[in-house]
């Protein structure tokens, strides 16, 4: 998982961003990336700050040839959760149950992994593998 130090300027925390998703990229060689859309926030300075880093995975997505998928939050809450309103907490629950993890993931990673699930419901992933297997 990327992290970030709070305590860093935006600037650099936008260079680590990139440097560290490039490695994830270069290692990984995904074909698709998928990103929750942006939402409406209440907090002005965190929504642009999101964008920010919004704008440095979709430029590296670009820089690799990936294809991006977009959901919007409440599509990504129904694909995980069954509902749209669904809370973080119902979110974490079903990542860890969907995904059979030992535990819990943090709000931030289980967000990743409903994304990635969603994404993965979108192209029907589940009934590919499930073709596959029957070979």
């Amino acid at each position: 998982m990327i992290q970030l130090r709070a305590t860093d300027p935006l600037p650099a925390r936008l260079k680590q961003l990139a440097a560290d998703l490039r490695e994830v990229i270069r290692e990984l060689r995904p074909q698709e990336m998928a990103l929750e859309s942006i939402f409406h926030g209440k907090n002005a300075q965190s929504a642009l700050r999101l964008g920010y880093a919004r704008g440095v995975v979709m430029l590296l997505c670009a820089e690799a040839d990936l294809t991006l998928a977009e959901y919007p939050p409440a599509t990504v809450k129904r694909a995980v959760a069954g509902n749209g309103r669904a809370t973080k907490e119902e979110v974490q629950r079903m990542v860890r149950w969907l995904c059979g993890l030992k535990s819990t993931p943090g709000a931030d990673a289980a967000d990743a992994l409903a994304v990635a699930l969603c994404h993965g419901h979108h192209l029907n992933i589940p009934a590919a593998i499930r073709a596959a297997t029957k070979k």
